[in-house]
């Protein structure tokens, strides 16, 4: 159009315009996100100054920024994830007092055996190396599975909806998307190592500490 070239223009067909008495919803959005409460000022400086109130009065234009409902969003989904973090750290924790407990039972029921070694020449490492790696086999198997039931769980759930329907957010992105990361299996395998290494400490350090002539008498 020759007279309004810019793109910031609104037609509306007079027919449907004569159909309201008054305009009581204006949607608009900033050209940049830089530009975000500038905008937010200059409309409202230009509403005071058509209807004649003042710039500072809130009640006079109910504004309702999506900025602040993006923020207030996406702290809920930070918390939530911080929740989530923490239930699984704690979680993997407990699956390592799981482990320590099989290792110090498997310590007590090979105690003739760790015996036979000593006295075949076995030293304290080689005790001690022996379960601490059982004891990463059992954590490692046993985080496999996990991931393997992770992704059946993703593959299964998908989403589930949260905010979308509130927000009216055809996107979806409000929602509680199910997602197995690179960084998330990466994270987890490194507490999950870690659990297995303190789980697996102790009962080889007990094992490897074991008299063999104590050990030969065990019943």
């Amino acid at each position: 159009n020759y007279f309004y070239p810019d793109k910031l223009s609104v037609f509306v067909p007079y027919t449907v315009n004569m159909r309201r008495e008054y305009v009581d919803n204006i949607l608009f959005q900033a050209m940049t996100p830089e530009l975000h409460e500038q905008t937010i000022r200059q409309v409202r400086e230009l509403l005071a100054s058509r209807h004649r109130f003042n710039t500072q009065d809130t009640r006079a234009v109910n504004v309702r920024d999506t900025g602040e409902s993006a923020a207030i969003i996406g702290g809920i989904a930070e918390g939530l994830q911080f929740v989530l973090y923490f239930i699984g750290t704690l979680t993997l924790m407990i699956g390592g007092v799981g482990v320590m407990n099989i290792m110090l039972v498997s310590v007590t029921e090979r105690t003739r055996e760790i015996g036979v070694r000593k006295a075949l020449g076995a030293k304290r490492r080689h005790i001690l190396t022996q379960f601490l790696l059982e004891a990463l086999t059992i954590t490692c198997l046993g985080g496999l599975v996990g991931i393997a039931l992770s992704y059946l769980l993703v593959w299964a759930i998908g989403s589930r909806p949260f905010l979308a329907a509130l927000l009216d957010d055809p996107t979806r992105q409000t929602d509680i998307q199910l997602v197995l990361s690179g960084n998330i299996l990466l994270t987890s395998t490194g507490i999950l190592g870690l659990a297995g290494l303190l789980a697996g400490l102790w009962p080889a350090v007990r094992a490897s500490r074991l008299d063999p002539i104590e050990a030969l008498r065990y019943e």
